[in-house]
């Protein structure tokens, strides 16, 4: 019995093991043929071989070892800080803090340091630099990965607003210090099941998809990263959105529930191939808009619209 036991949980292991988005990416293409062809049972039972990235790529140094190369992601990130205060669900702690009579290379420095002594957490320093202007900056790991300076007369962004502080003497900097939380979305179950094993471990694909990309752009990754998941969820929606529509017409699902949940998949399809082509057409990172559709969807539809197809599925596809 014991060893069935850990013949068990080593399968489990070894089956939830955390893969790279190139091999999600190979390995959905031949999970959309699977779906393609009408297989419901796969459907229903697994759904995706796996739900699971590795970790984002961490912050690499740049011109500084506490300067990430990635600077000028980061920073488009937190170009709207109110937004991504708001479709930040978890909570926000703040405090204060002061730096005085240092250069502008010192001060971030002083902000790298900051984050390094709480390694894996996302800080962003909103302040005033006095006699430059507003800035934001976004630290993790001990690496600043974004900043914004607003002077009187231009916004700098990324390396160009580290160029321009870097020899400035800051007499004085006072910034309320907001932590970041490292996930936008929280799986839990009794919020996001429907009761249909493969559908689920779609719907966790999504999560951990959206929480992937947004923890690449808060590390400042590249563009070559972004693409990569961008493409990834543009995969994914073809896989996920058909096995729920081979599902409905497999089961009779009700006519104008089937029209209205078929509206919203296009509806989604539609505005994430427009950001899409954004993203293709100006090398331009997702913007904290495309972050908050994907969370109000998730909440949405997954909890509402989805979650009504499971009551019904889940009777019946379960016993087929």
């Amino acid at each position: 019995m014991v060893k069935i036991l850990l013949d068990f949980f080593k399968i489990k292991r070894k089956h939830e093991k955390p893969a790279s988005t190139d091999y999600l990416l190979e390995s959905y293409q031949q999970v959309l043929s699977k779906i393609e062809k009408g297989d419901i049972n796969y459907i229903i039972k697994t759904g995706v071989p796996s739900c699971r990235l590795g970790h984002p790529p961490p912050p690499k140094p740049g011109v500084k070892p506490y300067i990430a190369s990635g600077l000028r992601y980061g920073s488009l990130f937190i170009k709207d800080t109110e937004l991504l205060l708001e479709i930040t669900l978890h909570g926000i702690y703040s405090t204060s803090t002061v730096f005085v009579e240092i250069t502008g290379d010192q001060l971030l420095e002083r902000i790298a340091d900051y984050t390094l002594l709480r390694k894996g957490k996302a800080f962003l320093f909103q302040g005033t630099l006095e006699g430059l202007g507003k800035a934001r900056i976004l630290s993790t790991d001990g690496y600043v990965t974004g900043i914004i300076l607003e002077t009187k007369d231009i916004t700098h962004t990324g390396i160009d607003a580290y160029l321009y502080i870097e020899e400035k003497l800051i007499e004085k900097a006072v910034f309320n210090v907001i932590y970041i939380p490292d996930i936008l979305v929280e799986w839990r179950d009794e919020e996001y099941s429907i009761r249909i094993p493969g559908i689920d471990r779609q719907h966790r694909l999504l999560v951990n998809l959206v929480n992937y990309l947004y923890k690449s752009l808060i590390n400042g990754a590249s563009a070559r990263v972004i693409t990569k998941v961008t493409d990834l969820l543009d995969l994914y929606i073809k896989i996920h959105f058909r096995s729920e529509e081979l599902l409905m017409e497999h089961f009779d699902y009700p006519e104008h529930l089937y029209r209205k949940h078929l509206e919203e998949h296009r509806e989604f399809e539609n505005a994430v191939i427009r950001y899409k082509e954004i993203i293709d057409a100006t090398t331009a990172i997702p913007t904290l808009e495309l972050f908050k559709y994907l969370v109000i969807w998730i909440q949405d539809h997954v909890r509402g619209t989805d979650r009504e197809l499971g009551h019904y599925l889940a009777p019946v596809a379960l016993q087929a």
